[in-house]
């Protein structure tokens, strides 16, 4: 693109010019109008004064026919009106008052306005408030005569305020006119220059888009050879032509790119969901096989317990055993859930635990451990199950002392942790450590592989995590085994 010129977009210009423009405009029609209002309110308020003047002057000549009747006629009424009339004539000053002293002659016939009203109403109250025998025609004759010159000063006031307020209302006018003409022409000058700058960048962009639309004819018909266009000076033509001209020299490698990156997406998503259907049916087989895994192993062992129950024993014990075998084979086959409640897993241990007890003649015993607000908590089945029968197969199987299991159940944070530990053989250092790397472990008679891998495969499958199941031991001291259950799964 052009170096060294600092281009600016077509919408900036236009948004520009546009924009001074409207400023220029309003500005004008503010002033304007505010130069109305101007005129209005000082018209509004030189007519309101000289109707207040033209209201006091009535006002003068009604006070002196009230005074007249009531020095006739001797009524109260009239007199209150009378009273009433002096009070409207002071208020009516009061108003006027700020506005007339803005006049100097005005003024001056105010200020003797004031005096002559002041001296009436005194004089005026001294006659009426004096008995008959000593009023005289002399103080009505005075009175009289200061009421006509309150008249003519009153009078004499309208005119020389109703001039002064010609003459300043003149003033204002001629002022808004000049004005108003000034802005009339500014407003056609900027008009005109606006149309006139409009006008040429308009005819530049039409030349300038027509050249564009010539190129892209040739492009359209797949003359590569055309020359690139020289980019110009306006920053949305310029990407355009440089977007055309880009175009014109990578439009076929850029189809076959996009081709081929078409492609490797489609089999990237093929891929995704092949992957995505594998991992499920495998997860969904090794369940099923992890938990088929178990049933046989458990009810061989037990069958034979009841057979040798039956041989030796009374029917009593044999009835018992019988049905601590069949709960625990009817939960086993029944069971088709992938988690089940923690106290319906007790349950199932406690039967376990008599089956074994028997089967032992009682050289072990379960202590349980467990907070009594986790029985409704959601675990994966046969989990403790298959710790407590590991601890008992294979914790004290070729030992002579009492065994004790030890089940604890909390919670800790995230977690509720279920630990099931023995005082039984132990497991060796290199056996333990094959078991916590998870590695196969070949059966023996002393082998505690089966149950172990058991439960941690079906956590990774459960919860998606290798981390939840840890194992300590001590040869000859027995072993410690600690599952975490995520508190959001159970």
């Amino acid at each position: 693109m052009t170096n060294g010129i600092s281009k600016k977009s077509i919408r900036f210009r236009f948004r520009m010019t546009t924009i001074i423009i409207l400023i220029i405009m309003t500005i004008i029609f503010i002033y304007s109008n505010r130069m109305k209002d101007k005129i209005i309110d000082d018209y509004n308020r030189y007519m309101d004064i000289n109707v207040k003047l033209s209201n006091l002057s009535l006002e003068f000549n009604k006070r002196w026919s009230y005074f007249n009747s009531y020095y006739q006629e001797k009524n109260r009424e009239v007199r209150d009106a009378y009273v009433k009339s002096n009070v409207r004539i002071k208020e009516l000053m009061d108003y006027v008052e700020p506005y007339v002293k803005q006049d100097k002659d005005s003024s001056i016939f105010f200020r003797n306005l004031i005096g002559m009203n002041e001296w009436f109403q005194n004089n005026s109250y001294l006659v009426i408030v004096r008995d008959e025998s000593t009023r005289s025609y002399n103080d009505y004759t005075n009175l009289r005569t200061m009421n006509n010159y309150i008249s003519k000063h009153a009078n004499s006031l309208m005119g020389s305020y109703l001039r002064h307020t010609e003459s300043k209302y003149s003033n204002i006018l001629a002022e808004y006119k000049t004005v108003d003409t000034n802005i009339y022409m500014l407003l056609t000058l900027t008009i005109f220059i606006s149309m006139m700058i409009f006008k040429l960048v308009s005819d530049d962009i039409v030349t300038k888009l027509r050249t564009l639309s010539e190129y892209a004819n040739k492009l359209s018909n797949a003359e590569w050879d055309t020359p690139d266009i020289v980019e110009e000076s306006y920053k949305e033509l310029d990407e355009f032509t440089h977007t055309l001209n880009t175009m014109k020299n990578s439009i076929k490698e850029y189809i076959n790119k996009l081709n081929e990156a078409a492609k490797i997406e489609s089999d990237l998503q093929k891929e995704k969901i092949k992957n995505i259907e594998k991992d499920k049916i495998i997860k969904e087989t090794q369940m099923k096989a992890l938990q088929m895994q178990i049933n046989p192993h458990f009810l061989f062992n037990n069958l034979n317990t009841v057979s040798r129950m039956a041989m030796f024993e009374g029917a009593t014990n044999t009835v018992e055993i019988v049905d601590a075998v069949s709960k625990v084979l009817r939960f086993n086959l029944s069971q088709r859930d992938n988690f089940i409640q923690l106290r319906d897993e007790l349950d199932i241990i406690e039967a376990f635990d008599y089956i074994h007890r028997i089967k032992f003649e009682d050289r072990f015993r379960i202590n349980y451990n467990i907070d009594k607000d986790l029985y409704s908590i959601k675990i994966p089945p046969m989990i403790i199950q298959l710790l407590v029968e590991n601890a008992i197969k294979h914790g004290f199987t070729g030992t002579n002392k009492e065994g004790e299991i030890d089940i604890k159940i909390f919670r800790e944070k995230e977690f509720v942790v279920i630990e099931v530990e023995d005082n039984g053989r132990g497991i060796c250092k290199e056996k333990l450590a094959s078991i916590k790397r998870g590695e196969d472990i070949k059966k023996n008679k002393y082998s505690t592989g089966l149950g172990l891998m058991n439960v941690r495969k079906r956590l990774e499958l459960y919860f998606d995590r290798s981390d939840l199941l840890s194992i300590d031991s001590m040869e000859g001291l027995g072993t410690k085994v600690r599952i975490l259950i995520p508190v959001e799964r159970g």
